[in-house]
């Protein structure tokens, strides 16, 4: 019995000393519409009420494809993408006044490295300046002729923060910064590309929850603990 309760210490401790950084991460979000043009309007009014739930993984290995090189078009700068599953992952937007909800069909992450964004791209609501930020978004768009969304609507969540966040912008990262400004934009697409809806919301509420993703070799390390202890028994 001694040797079961020192067998099982020392694989409890490599679980622990392999649980990965790895977490999913829940978002809710509750503001008012900011500012709305194009096909949104009139279903959408400033002033309306947006409730949004978005969930994404920082464990890149959860992704069904992804693009770590980047990209430096004029308009669709990157350091990293990467699509995931949805669901579980994607984004959950709620017209308040109306009921109207937006359910994504595909869910990324993008990563922006040391880049620049604000002024009236964001409907100033952030100033023109060089950030670190990540977009969490959820999607029901198809791959239009270049590559880019095309015939269908992309909410966007995105966590600004300072260019001391993001080390690696190749990579998801596994932490949120203590201050950042999230930023919840609509966007509708044409067959062709063309952005033909903007609605931009203030966000007056934010709670994010964080549950711990453990690694394959902590499953495996307690997976042993349990079978050697039903042997002894």
């Amino acid at each position: 019995m001694k040797a079961l309760r020192l067998l099982l210490s020392l694989t409890i401790s490599l679980s622990l000393y392999t649980t990965s950084h790895a977490v999913i991460v829940t978002i809710n979000a509750s503001g008012q519409i900011r500012s709305v043009d194009g096909t949104y309007s009139p279903d959408l009014s400033t002033g309306d009420n947006i409730n949004a739930v978005f969930v994404y993984d920082t464990d890149e290995q959860q992704a069904t494809s992804s693009d770590t090189d980047g990209s430096t078009d004029p308009g669709h700068e990157y350091s990293s993408f990467y699509e995931l599953p949805s669901p579980p992952y994607g984004g959950t937007v709620t017209h308040v006044p109306s009921g109207g909800t937006f359910t994504s069909d595909t869910a990324a992450v993008v990563v922006n490295d040391n880049l620049q964004n604000g002024g009236a791209d964001l409907d100033n609501i952030i100033a023109v300046n060089t950030y670190d930020w990540i977009e969490v978004l959820g999607s029901n768009t198809i791959d239009g002729p270049n590559g880019y969304p095309a015939d269908g609507e992309e909410w966007t969540l995105a966590m600004f923060s300072d260019t001391s966040w993001i080390t690696d912008g190749s990579l998801i990262p596994d932490d949120l910064p203590a201050d950042y400004t999230p930023v919840l934009v609509g966007q509708e697409f044409d067959e062709s590309e063309n952005v033909i809806g903007v609605v931009f919301v203030d966000i007056n509420s934010i709670s994010i929850t964080v549950v711990p993703e453990p690694s394959s070799s902590s499953i495996f390390a307690l997976g042993c603990a349990a079978l050697i202890l039903r042997r002894r028994r």
